[in-house]
């Protein structure tokens, strides 16, 4: 639904101002509506290798340094540390730079990791710090390190609203997304995928099927990374977005509301 924004020189013309999109706004994101996927975050360290993700993914030295991991887009290289018994710290360059540090801390009983991530790619220089909870599925393996198991997150806590707060504007066929950390992009309805501010090798592509819909495609380095659909729900004030990790798999969903 569109709302008539008739401006007051158009009056005295008596001509009426094009319709403002249900788009355009500051929105931020309620954390509390983010759904997880249901499929399992699997992690296998033991006898010196680790890997994070399926059993076809390669498995890499768990010994500090940097390895080459298969290319998404986001990360080209992965160090493993293992800190003790409970921690490991996992850190993530692209082409040369650092862009995430996450440490896994797994609980004296085993049964819950907390991931703390620091991402490191936004234009201002500033670390965006979450903390991901997840609960173990199933049982450890005691031959491996505690880390190593199926873990479904449950509850992400972010630190910094700049990364929550999203400015959205459409203008005419350009569509543009933005936050306060230099991170954006703008983008031309069905044109070519355009360059992503504050994502080194990040590109976007957006179509919108509906007036209150826009779908936008990710990619890094020619592989499409995600795509995610925003939904301007009826009463305008409020966004469904549905983001699909096409690499994984999975599926979330959240929601965002003007500010």
């Amino acid at each position: 639904m569109k709302v008539l924004l008739i401006g007051l020189a158009a009056l005295q013309l008596g001509a009426a101002q094009p319709a403002e999109s249900v788009f355009n706004g500051t929105w931020k994101v309620d954390t509390s509506s983010l759904s997880f996927p249901a499929k399992p975050d699997i992690i296998l360290l033991a006898n010196g290798l680790y890997r994070r993700g399926g059993g076809d993914d390669p498995m890499i030295k768990a010994d500090g340094r940097f390895h080459r991991t298969a290319g998404d887009g986001y990360i080209d290289e992965v160090a493993v540390d293992i800190l003790d018994r409970h921690r490991v710290r996992e850190t993530d360059r692209l082409r040369g730079r650092i862009v995430y540090r996450t440490t896994y801390s797994i609980s004296a009983d085993g049964g819950t990791m907390t991931s703390r991530t620091s991402d490191l790619t936004k234009p201002d220089g500033k670390p965006n710090n979450s903390e991901t909870i997840s609960k173990r599925v199933g049982r450890p393996d005691r031959a491996a390190h505690l880390i190593s198991g199926s873990w479904q997150a449950f509850k992400l806590n972010v630190a910094s609203s700049a990364y929550l707060t999203w400015t959205l504007k459409l203008d005419g066929r350009a569509f543009s997304s933005s936050s306060s950390n230099g991170w954006g992009f703008t983008a031309i309805i069905d044109g070519p995928p355009a360059p992503v501010s504050g994502d080194e090798g990040g590109m976007k592509s957006v179509t919108m099927p509906a007036k209150n819909i826009i779908v936008e495609t990710s990619s890094g380095d020619g592989v499409v990374g995600g795509v995610m659909t925003l939904e301007v729900m009826p009463d305008g004030k409020s966004i469904k977005a549905t983001a699909r990790n096409v690499s994984e798999g999975t599926t979330r969903t959240f929601m965002l509301y003007k500010q």
